[in-house]
């Protein structure tokens, strides 16, 4: 994750200092994601959607928590900026929607059940993309739902977010097999898992480095949505940790469904900021905004999530094994 912090300095230091290239690296940035989603959809074991039973508490969990508080608590932090429609828009845009992907190691890095949420992101990536229009209908409004499935958006996100997610289901499926291909896809697979950090790194690069120019012209403008993305990680923690007690999860479980509560996923949903029109400019850099506060706040939340939740017992279960071991950070 440090290596994450050091991208973003140098990214935004070149981009104040040598902004020069900045238009002509913009070009990089959708193929960047596309490959960002693809080494992240190729560690989505998507077979276990229909493979693993016993986790309907952790499921139910992670959908109140993302489709129902989640929801309300961005609403509600929006009306701070609620004179501004574009921040509104940008606001929700990014906060309504769960990480699928760094988060992951996150929760491994924090001692929660990796595993389980790696099973949970297929279920939670289908979800976001039906419910994101409806959710935008409801607390913006029609025309604000109409954006968000524009043409232009629907080519960008069927682009840089459905495509890489089918090559790599498609992958995932060869790779079950005995032949030949088989053990090809089975090689990319494990080189797109350690590809992953890199990966990230290039696209915190591009991305910051071109968005610099901008978030320095709209600095003041953009300043009231960082303090909402602190409230929002603030509030979410607190309701995870009511939340997963509540439902009686054990200690690895309540950590990862924490964890899935707070993080939001900001770089799938670039792809759909980039094709906004010109009147909403500035949706990427809240877009990315969100992203460099969420980095930080994970930092305090790899210790204050065990802190929180580390003598719960597991009385109660939650119909998940919880794993034995911890991920490898990947950064």
């Amino acid at each position: 994750m440090w290596l994450y912090i050091a991208c973003i300095a140098i990214a935004a230091i070149l981009g104040y200092w040598l902004p020069q290239a900045a238009s002509a690296l913009k070009v990089a940035v959708s193929p960047a994601l596309a490959l960002l989603m693809l080494v992240t959809f190729a560690g989505i074991p998507f077979a276990s959607v229909v493979k693993q039973d016993g986790r309907g508490r952790f499921l139910c969990t992670l959908f109140l928590l993302n489709g129902v508080v989640a929801p309300t608590v961005a609403f509600g932090l929006s009306r701070f900026v609620s004179a501004d429609p574009v921040l509104v828009f940008g606001v929700l845009l990014v906060l309504l929607l769960p990480c699928v992907d760094y988060v992951v190691t996150f929760t491994g890095i924090a001692g929660g059940n990796a595993a389980a949420l790696l099973a949970a992101t297929p279920l939670l990536l289908v979800a976001q993309i039906l419910m994101l229009p409806v959710y935008l209908w409801l607390l913006i409004g029609a025309d604000a739902a109409q954006l968000a499935i524009t043409p232009a958006l629907l080519e960008a996100f069927g682009l840089v977010v459905l495509l890489p997610m089918l090559v790599a289901l498609g992958l995932q499926l060869v790779a079950r097999q005995t032949n030949g291909p088989a053990a090809a896809s089975r090689a990319l697979l494990r080189g797109g898992e350690a590809a992953m950090v890199p990966v990230m790194m290039l696209n915190l690069v591009l991305i910051v480095y071109v968005q610099t120019g901008t978030v320095q012209d709209q600095v003041i403008r953009v300043l009231p949505t960082l303090g909402i993305f602190v409230l929002f990680a603030a509030l979410m923690f607190g309701a995870g940790i009511g939340i997963t007690c509540l439902m009686r999860l054990e200690v690895t479980a309540s950590r990862a469904a924490t964890f899935s509560g707070i993080t939001r996923n900001s770089l799938v949903i670039l792809p759909v900021a980039l094709a906004l029109p010109a009147s909403y400019g500035l949706v990427p850099v809240i877009v990315v905004s969100q992203t460099l506060v969420e980095i930080l706040a994970m930092l305090v939340c790899v210790v204050l999530v065990p802190l929180a939740i580390r003598s719960r017992g597991k009385e109660a279960g939650s119909g998940i094994e919880a794993t034995s071991g911890r991920l490898e950070s990947k950064a």
